[in-house]
């Protein structure tokens, strides 16, 4: 379970980097 939680973990904060650069993106653009 440890191993399965710290994948999930990674997984979220490589989706939240994802998503930041993407608002940032739109920042710029509006």
């Amino acid at each position: 379970t440890e191993f399965c939680s710290e994948e999930l973990l990674h997984n979220v904060l490589q989706c939240k980097s994802v998503f930041d650069e993407l608002d940032g993106e739109e920042m710029r653009r509006a």
